[in-house]
Formats: C-alpha cells, structure tokens, sequence
C-alpha cells in the first residue's frame, strides 16, 4: 500500500504524538532519588521544628518560674517591710507567704523548716555588716527552687539595708 505525501504526514504525526506522550507520562513520575531527598529535607526541618519547640517549652517554663519567685520576694518582703525587718517577725512574714525561710549570718535558723519538703520555693536571708555604715547590715533576700538536692539557683534575689540587730 502506497501512501501519499498527505498520508506520509499524518503518520509521522501519529508517531510522533505517540513518541511525546510516552515520554511526558515517563517524565510525570518521581525518580527514587528524588523522593530519597525529599524524605531526608523533611525529616531535617520536622526535626528542627521539633528542637524549637522543646527549647521554647524550656524557656517559658523558666520564665513561670522566675515570674512566680519575683512575685514571692515582692510579698516576702512587702510584709517583713512592715516588721521594720525585725528577726523576730520572720517566722510570722514565713507563714504569711507559706514558704521556708532558711536563714544565715546574724539571722541564723530555719523558719518552717519541715514544711521544706513540701514546698515549691525557699526563701534564703543571708545577713552581712556593712563596712560602710555603722549599725547597718546588708540583707540579701534569695528564692530558690525547692526539692533539687544540691543545687540552689536563684530564680530571683534583692538586698535590703537595715538596721543591725545587736
């Protein structure tokens, strides 16, 4: 069977179209190495995202933390301020806030210190004189976390000048 010019064409045209098509459904598909990288870039920014979050969950907890010792120096001291930051009136302003207060230098002893166990902070007092001024004393008021053996950080702290106790 011979073709004409006319017929000619239109073969080669289906040929061609057959030839296109084959390739374009050949080139629809993801080649293995191209799913391999696109596996490992997901798992590298999934587990960045994840290290994120548990670094920020970290942070806002300390943050609470802080926050809530702040608050407790602030009152601690708003009611030991009223007691002219008398050494008798600690174990008073200790039970008005509800927490242990250990005490050292011319303030030496424990207020509620069987309560230590159960409580969330501890206040530290800690009395030194003042080489600058006579009958002063340098008090420094410290909340630390309590229940961690061995480790005392300081969540927050402030220092007082008061009258010596003699």
């Amino acid at each position: 069977m011979n073709l004409g010019p006319a017929d000619k064409n239109q073969a080669r045209r289906i040929r061609c179209a057959s030839y296109l098509s084959q390739r374009m459904y050949r080139q629809l598909g993801l080649t293995l190495v191209e799913v391999v990288a696109a596996m490992a870039l997901s798992g590298a920014l999934l587990s960045l995202v994840i290290i994120g979050a548990s670094k920020n969950a970290s942070q806002l907890k300390s943050a609470y933390e802080k926050r809530e010792a702040t608050q407790l120096l602030d009152s601690f001291l708003a009611a030991w301020v009223t007691h002219d930051f008398a050494l008798s009136a600690l174990g008073d302003v200790s039970e008005q806030n509800a927490v242990p207060v250990m005490c050292s230098g011319q303030y030496e002893g424990a207020y509620l210190a069987d309560d230590i166990e159960s409580a969330t902070y501890v206040v530290a007092v800690e009395s030194t004189e003042s080489r600058t001024f006579e009958d002063i004393v340098t008090i420094r008021v410290a909340v630390y976390k309590a229940g961690v053996p061995n480790q005392r950080r300081i969540l927050s702290w402030a220092e007082v000048l008061a009258p010596s106790v003699r």
